[in-house]
């Protein structure tokens, strides 16, 4: 459904590093002082899409979603045991587990941040260090076959459960995002008015920090490798990206530069996704193409992870310069056939390998 957005255009003379971080430091500068702010995925911000009946509230839809991701949590868990038990595991079975995780975590972290209340661009920034913790990790597994994922206080089983369980706050505490630090707490160092939610997820932040610290000692020349170069400029790329040169008053209108077939596409995204949705999928999106290089170079026995899709990601973010809209679609376009095209290598090379041994 679409969302709403709490982005204002960057103030003259400010910078977009500065100004990302307003929210946190000053929540109600964005706003102005005594200014009510809607977060985008609280209940009086969304909007039911067209075909959806009457009862199908904005409570419901939190709801249901708290509940579909803890079903994906569920069976998340069980797949693998399940197909170890049966004796019929294989790789493409693990690409896939491992693969679709990227994109759903990074999706579902997007959503529990907003939902309680933290500012996009912050919320986007904690999607751009899970990234880069999963880049990582999979980067270490793939080359010494070493899964280390998250750290001894949050695991993914726990960050799981918060994505499903955390979207029902907003419906049972609606006050979680006015909820603010003590005074006390903030030991006139930190400014009055910060919101717990936004210091909860800095935190959170920092653990994924700690988490790509804890990967990196285990094997330093990860670094250097591709995909934790392209993590990295990604991550830079879309923090340049908030909010668009495109964007204008919580809206996107560029379809009247296009005519034709490319008008109406572009005028069909625009009034179903708002620009916080089209960047949280393109975000989500471009990391996951990274990420799933590792993973599949390790499913398919490569000694090298390949680096093609590091092109793609390369023409989203021209396409995303240009127009968030074209480089949505990129995004997800070049990704399903990413994962079609992974699931046929896999395949060839472990049947290559099968006959090599006969």
């Amino acid at each position: 459904m679409p969302l709403n957005t709490d982005f204002t255009a960057i103030p003259e003379g400010s910078s977009r590093l500065g100004h990302l971080m307003t929210p946190l430091l000053d929540p109600t500068s964005a706003a102005g002082r005594g200014t009510t702010v809607t977060y985008p995925l609280s209940p009086q911000a969304m909007r039911p899409l067209w075909f959806l009946p009457d009862w199908w509230t904005s409570e419901v839809t939190l709801v249901i979603a708290g509940i579909l991701n803890l079903a994906y949590c569920i069976a998340d868990n069980t797949d693998g045991r399940q197909a170890r038990r049966t004796k019929r595991s294989t790789f493409i079975g693990e690409y896939l587990d491992h693969g679709l995780d990227c994109v759903t975590s990074l999706m579902s972290a997007m959503l529990l941040a907003t939902a309680l209340g933290a500012s996009v661009p912050l919320a986007c920034v904690g999607v751009l260090a899970v990234s880069c913790a999963t880049s990582l990790c999979h980067t270490v597994n793939h080359e010494t076959g070493v899964m280390i994922w998250g750290n001894d206080y949050l695991s993914v089983d726990e960050a799981m459960i918060a994505f499903g369980v955390g979207l029902w706050v907003p419906v049972l505490y609606p006050a979680v995002y006015t909820v603010q630090v003590p005074e006390v707490l903030l030991f006139g160092i930190l400014p009055s008015g910060l919101k717990v939610v936004d210091v909860a997820y800095v935190l959170y932040i920092l653990a994924q920090f700690q988490v790509c610290y804890t990967l990196y000692s285990v094997k330093r020349s990860i670094l250097a490798r591709p995909a934790t170069l392209f993590i990295a400029l990604n991550a830079l790329f879309f923090v340049f990206m908030m909010p668009h040169p495109h964007y204008k008053s919580g809206a996107l209108t560029s379809a009247k530069a296009y005519s034709g077939v490319c008008a109406c596409i572009v005028a069909w995204v625009e009034s179903n996704f708002s620009y916080p949705a089209i960047l949280s999928i393109t975000v989500a999106a471009t990391s996951s193409m990274i990420c799933h290089m590792p993973i599949v170079a390790k499913c398919a026995g490569l000694a090298v992870a390949g680096t093609a899709p590091l092109g793609g990601v390369v023409l989203v973010w021209l396409l995303f310069a240009s127009n968030p809209v074209w480089g949505v679609i990129a995004a997800v376009s070049l990704h399903i056939f990413q994962v079609l095209f992974n699931i046929q290598l896999v395949q060839k090379t472990k049947e290559a390998a099968a006959a090599n041994k006969k």
